[in-house]
């Protein structure tokens, strides 16, 4: 069962991301007093993640390629009811049914399995013992995570749409070909991909946030976004550096994902690790954090 009491981030005067004991930024008063965002580099995140990729590489691999076979095997799965809803009794009830609750069924399950992922991955980068089983531990942050990513894309959504009425209106009055129309609506649009892009790197968090912190739904967001401050930069550079990995794993004929993707992911834990102060773990002390050390 997940704690009823947040735990406060560590306080290590020799962990390089722990927050300062001193209150050194007032303006960051809307911040719980645990939680300051810390400094790091990209070299940081990347340095510290490959340590620990090398010693625990087995269970990363084992937890995030076994997380996506299942997710294939569930959407196989989904996808074969689906074909032979036909050829029920009563074909066109089955179809509906399937083609309605299989593929809610599916994103319930999928986001099941990545909540487990998470687990796995922030565990193995705080140095803590992590097995197979734990990927199915996610249900107590189930709800919460589904909701958090339905409201954070609805918001997404919305401002699209609402970027979108001023071009939109001068269409519908001036004509489907108007010059100021056709300007307005791409401004519009790429204004609000702009914005939502930022909106993105700076709710990233929210997901750690409700796994490792047991957050609400709407104060994983809050934080996550208070957390990112003046960090989306450094978050998108990591991020990118993710894909162009993974593409260079997919460039090797694929075979080379089994062991980018499960790396990403672990970087991604190990960022947030970063951005709350945490210690990761020490591969060379087998699982002791590194709280002593300098960084990587």
């Amino acid at each position: 069962m997940p704690p009823s009491v947040t735990p406060p981030f560590p306080d290590d005067e020799h962990n390089p991301y722990a927050p300062p004991r001193s209150d050194l930024r007032p303006d960051l008063e809307p911040y719980p007093a645990e939680l300051r965002p810390m400094e790091f580099s990209i070299n940081d995140v990347l340095s510290r993640s490959w340590e620990i990729y090398k010693d625990r590489m087995g269970i990363c691999i084992g937890v995030v390629i076994g997380v996506q076979a299942m997710s294939v095997v569930a959407q196989m799965g989904v996808q074969a009811a689906q074909a032979v809803a036909p050829m029920a009794r009563n074909p066109e009830a089955v179809a509906a049914v399937f083609g309605i609750l299989g593929p809610i069924a599916l994103m319930v399950f999928q986001f099941w399995l990545s909540v487990g992922q998470g687990i796995v991955l922030l565990n193995v980068g705080l140095g803590r013992d992590a097995d197979f089983g734990d990927v199915f531990r996610g249900g107590p942050y189930l709800f919460r995570i589904v909701v958090a990513s339905l409201l954070f894309g609805l918001v997404l959504v919305l401002l699209i749409l609402l970027a979108s009425i001023p071009g939109a209106i001068l269409l519908a009055t001036q004509g489907r070909n108007s010059p100021a129309g056709l300007i307005t609506l791409g401004l519009g649009l790429t204004a609000s991909v702009v914005v939502a892009v930022i909106l993105s790197l700076r709710f990233t968090q929210y997901f750690y946030m409700i796994i490792d912190r047991d957050c609400g739904i709407i104060e994983s967001l809050r934080l996550s976004y208070e957390l990112t401050r003046g960090k989306a930069g450094l978050i998108f550079v990591i991020y990118l550096l993710t894909s162009v990995i993974n593409l260079g794993g997919l460039l090797a004929c694929g075979i080379g994902l089994v062991f980018t993707l499960p790396f990403g992911m672990l970087m991604m834990a190990v960022t947030f690790l970063a951005l709350t102060g945490q210690a990761t773990a020490d591969p060379y002390a087998k699982g002791e954090p590194m709280a002593d050390l300098e960084p990587l």
